[in-house]
């Protein structure tokens, strides 16, 4: 403000003032302004933070959806000609759709007064939209694994758990939780199987499907930093003393809610 108030020529003066984060040589510590340094949370974040840049739908991700997609409209003897570009805006509508919603996929397309949307319709037609969303593939179907029930997505979780492991910070405390998959659960499956559905790698009888998913997250975490004292938490979903003597075993601590039933 110094700066300003000591300008002699009116035409230097700024139309506006923008406050950046702070780059400060602290990393992940916030500036005594900025609020509690010692409490950050998604409304106090340092600058080294808020100016990462992160991109994890990129162009390694649009490549493999345009891959994957003209090798399906190939194989259907259609013609194979879709472009990076138009899956860029093709995923701009998706997202726009998320709050700009219409009852019909095709009334963006509409030029009434109380329909159609500029945005879309300027930047790809209708019949095109319709052919990606046609052809829309994350894998080729001839090679698909049949004992993985995400083998069609595979690909695409693959790159993607990549890239948040390149970018995930070395911390010690880790959360693992869950949520029901209903779309994907086997028919013939029992209930409790029917819980969790994931490539178990543990064929220990006393470790559950759920166990099994931390024990795999332990693997990701200590291949980065095997010597590292992480911290795991996790709810009763997951925890048992099985889990947690494996645990302790490869030098990790587990904090966790535990049902009764899983005490022996």
């Amino acid at each position: 403000m110094a700066e300003i108030e000591n300008l002699d020529d009116d035409e230097l003066i700024p139309d506006a003032i923008a406050v950046l984060p702070p780059v400060n040589a602290n990393e992940y510590n916030t500036d005594e302004d900025s609020g509690d340094e010692n409490e950050v949370d998604i409304n106090n974040l340092p600058g080294s933070q808020l100016m990462t840049e992160v991109e994890f739908i990129d162009d390694e991700i649009i490549d493999l959806v345009v891959k994957y997609s003209n090798l399906y409209a190939i194989q259907h003897n259609r013609q194979g000609d879709i472009h990076s570009s138009e899956i860029k805006c093709f995923v701009g509508v998706l997202l726009l759709s998320g709050y700009n919603s219409f009852p019909r996929r095709s009334m963006y397309w509409e030029n009434n007064s109380d329909a159609g949307n500029t945005l879309v319709y300027s930047a790809i037609s209708r019949d095109r939209f319709s052919f990606i969303m046609q052809n829309l593939h994350l894998n080729d179907n001839n090679n698909l694994e049949n004992t993985n029930k995400f083998s069609k997505l595979r690909p695409l979780f693959s790159t993607l758990n990549e890239k948040f492991q390149s970018y995930t910070p070395l911390e010690e405390c880790h959360s693992v939780d869950w949520y029901p998959i209903t779309a994907v659960i086997d028919q013939n499956s029992s209930s409790e199987e029917s819980q969790f559905v994931g490539v178990i790698r543990y064929g220990w009888e006393q470790l559950k499907r759920g166990a099994s998913v931390v024990l795999q997250f332990a693997d990701i975490i200590q291949s980065q930093c095997e010597k590292a004292p992480f911290h795991i938490f996790c709810d009763n979903f997951f925890t048992s003393l099985c889990l947690l003597a494996e645990l302790t075993s490869r030098g990790l601590k587990c904090t966790g809610t535990l049902r009764e039933n899983s005490i022996q």
